[in-house]
């Protein structure tokens, strides 16, 4: 019983610290590269989160425990909110390029370096909300499941009776 214990721990630690990095390494490609660059890179992110929040909601259904069932509910609208952040910084970084790609802006130095910094600045703080959201979900669910996990393993090396 113990090694499921190890496995949770870890589970819970390392899933939680990867997707952190990879949403800072995601926040600094889509402030720093083009957006023809990281669009891929957020479609993949934008796919496989919302399909987590579908599976949550999908999932739900099968749960018993009201606590449970909230925090898979809670799970899936962390995913399905940070999905929708990453669509936003998404559009905010094609409509950045688009902006200054215009010859006006090229041109005056201090309203391309305004641009830049506005949109750097907003483009870092829906990144960040959006790993926040994921972050949270990602807990949350792992959590409720290495729960389960523990107790069904539990229940199943116990003795059976005889009956």
């Amino acid at each position: 019983m113990l090694y499921v214990k190890i496995y949770s721990f870890l589970s819970r630690v390392l899933g939680y610290s990867i997707l952190s990095i990879s949403g800072l390494l995601y926040i600094q490609n889509i402030v720093f590269e083009s957006g023809g660059k990281v669009t891929s890179m957020a479609l993949t992110a934008t796919a496989t989160i919302a399909a987590l929040s579908a599976l949550c909601f999908s999932f739900v259904h099968c749960i018993h425990d009201d606590v449970d069932k909230n925090n898979i509910i809670y799970a899936g609208e962390k995913f399905l909110h940070s999905t929708l952040l990453i669509i936003q910084t998404l559009f905010l970084k094609y409509t950045a390029d688009q902006a200054l790609a215009f010859e006006s802006v090229k041109t005056i130095v201090w309203l391309k370096i305004t641009f830049q910094i506005i949109a750097s600045i907003l483009l870092t703080g829906i990144g960040g909300f959006a790993v926040t959201m994921a972050a949270h979900g990602f807990n949350a669910l792992n959590k409720t499941l290495w729960i389960h996990y523990e107790k069904n393993t539990e229940q199943n090396l116990r003795p059976q009776k005889n009956t």
